[in-house]
């Protein structure tokens, strides 16, 4: 909004996490464990290997990612 609102102040923007459709990715099935997670494990590293898959098993990462 700021950005729409003051162009002129704004040089550049970070978006994240964002997609015209979510496509197949977030399936039903999907979307029901992330907000699970999101509710009932934040803070213990279950969505690791759903972002960062590579990462999984890199305990610095992992601690970094948990924290």
């Amino acid at each position: 909004m700021f950005a729409a609102t003051h162009p002129d102040r704004v040089t550049a923007l970070v978006l994240v996490g964002v997609s015209p459709s979510v496509g197949s990715f977030l399936t039903e099935d999907r979307l029901e464990l992330l907000l699970d997670v999101v509710e009932n494990g934040w803070g213990e590293g279950r969505l690791l290997p759903i972002f960062a898959p590579s990462k999984v098993g890199d305990r610095q990462f992992e601690d970094w990612w948990i924290r």
